[in-house]
Parts: structure tokens; sequence; C-alpha cells
């Protein structure tokens, strides 16, 4: 039996339930997951975005990741494979590649469960682990499909056909995710992403200040479900102070909001005409030439 689950928190090699764990753990939901690269080619990709992104050694994480690939293929060695994954944007991505991986193989049906958590697999003991593994159901035929159909659409270069997998409801979670991933493209009042603007409201809201860890805690009580790490937040943080108009500053570990900031903030200034865009979401390639904006409602040029 396999086990594929989000990170290493996760303490399913200590619940008694037999089976090899394998940890699938990739923010899909920054930097580039184009279409048309295979799983090969993608976990290329991934690693090259992923070592530049947190500062880690390419060859490291392009090993780590083919050895996850190299495990996922020899997956008829398991009598079933069950999927344990959380209800955040950062999971369900997960749980989206990972079954068009096996909408592709054509004796999988029958053989992959899931076990769909509404609470984070991160914290629960052992004990609680052990008692979800019994509430795990069989992933039915028209789910792979509809997992692999909302893969191919957040891997498009148009995000609109993303936007219409947004209120389906096949695999309960997908669509609250596809809503808040919709929330990352550029508002159309100031060219800020989500987490860019809540960020900047956390910053704005401490007269002096505020450490990154603090940044971070507050941050968190924004977002529910959570699913951004402190690792992906202090990128982002640094993104912000880096980029050719700052919009923070960053004094050792304190970070403070900058005027510009404020001005992007208030929707004086728009942080794309400022700064230029550079930046993927999914299949989406946003580039100075290639704006698409969130309404609130929709998302389009």
């Amino acid at each position: 039996m396999l086990h594929v689950t989000n990170g290493d928190s996760v303490s399913l090699r200590e619940s008694g339930v037999e089976g090899d764990v394998l940890v699938w753990a990739d923010p899909l939901h920054e930097g580039p997951v184009p279409d048309a690269a295979g799983l090969d080619e993608l976990t290329v990709v991934r690693a090259e975005y992923i070592a530049a992104r947190f500062g880690l050694p390419a060859p490291d994480v392009l090993r780590q990741l083919r050895q996850r690939d190299a495990r996922i293929r020899r997956w008829r060695d398991d009598n079933e494979i069950v999927l344990w994954f959380e209800h955040d944007l950062f999971d369900q991505l997960q749980l989206l590649q990972i079954l068009d991986y096996f909408d592709c193989e054509s004796d999988a049906t029958g053989r992959v469960s899931l076990v769909q958590a509404n609470d984070y697999l991160g914290p629960m003991t052992p004990e609680q682990l052990a008692a979800l593994y019994p509430t795990r159901q069989l992933v039915l035929p028209d789910q792979f499909k509809f997992a692999s159909d909302a893969w191919a659409a957040f891997r498009a270069s148009d995000p609109t056909a993303f936007a219409g997998f947004a209120v389906r409801a096949e695999l309960p979670y997908v669509a609250p995710a596809f809503r808040r991933h919709l929330e990352e493209f550029p508002a159309r009042s100031n060219g800020l992403g989500r987490t860019q603007r809540q960020i900047l409201e956390v910053v704005a809201a401490a007269d002096r200040g505020v450490t990154l860890w603090d940044a971070f805690a507050t941050f968190q009580r924004m977002e529910d479900p959570v699913f951004l790490g402190d690792s992906s937040l202090y990128a982002e943080l640094r993104a912000l102070a880096n980029c050719a108009t700052p919009v923070v500053s960053i004094e050792a570990d304190v970070v403070a909001i900058t005027d510009a900031g404020r001005d992007v903030l208030s929707g004086a200034r728009d942080f794309v005409e400022l700064n230029g865009i550079d930046r993927w979401l999914g299949g989406v390639h946003l580039t100075p030439e290639n704006v698409w904006r969130w309404d609130g409602e929709r998302v389009d040029r």
C-alpha cells in the first residue's frame, strides 16, 4: 500500500496504518506550471523554480522530485494507493496533479482512494490519522476525469476556462481553492494579488514596522483555509521589497510599508504600472504584454 500526502509533518508513519508514505510537496500555486510539459519536463521546470525561489541547491531539489516521480510510477507494486490531502489550495493542486496522472493509467480505477480532510493533517496525532483511514473513498471515474480537466484548465495560458471550475463540485474542495487562486491575479483596482494586498495591510497596520514572524502569524489569520507557508510568505515579502518601486522595506527582520506601498494599497497607484510584472500563476505567464486582472467576479484583460 502506498500513501501519498502533502508533507513530512503528517505523521502517517507513526499511525500504525500499513504501507509506504510518499510526500508530494510542491507549492504549485506559485511559479510556472506550463501546459506543454509532461511529468518529467514539469519536474525540471518546478525544480528550477523552487530552487531559485527559496534559495535551495537546484540539483538536490531536482533529485528529490525525480525520486518522487519514480515512486509514483511504481504504483502497480501496491494493492492500493491512498491519497491524503487537505482542503486548501496548496493541497488541492497537488491532488489534481496526482489524479490527472492516474487518469492516464487505464488500470488505476478501483485502486486509488482518497482521504479528503476538511482539517489540517499536520497537527493531527497518529491516532487521529488512524481513525481517518477507514473513511477513505475510492476515486470514481468521473472524479478522475474532472480532476484531469481541472488540472488542464489550471495549466492553460488563458485563465478564463479555469474560472469555470471554481463553481463545480465533483471534488468538494476544488471550487473554493480555485476561487482563492483567482484572487492572486492582479486586482483591477491596484494591481495587487490578494497575498500581496494582505501583506501590505498587515505591514501598514504597524506604525513602526513588524517582524517577519509576526507578519506571517497575522497574515495566517487572514486566510481560511491556510495554504501559504512561511518560506513562501518571506519570499513574497522580499519580492515586494526588491522591485523597481518597493512597497515595503526590510531592515534586519523588521518590515515596514513605504510611501509607494501606501499609495498602492489605497488604490492611488497601480503596482503593475509601477513595477511591471513577470509572474506565473499556473499556466498563465503574466507580463506587461499579458496582464490578466481579477475584479472579484471574473478574470480578463
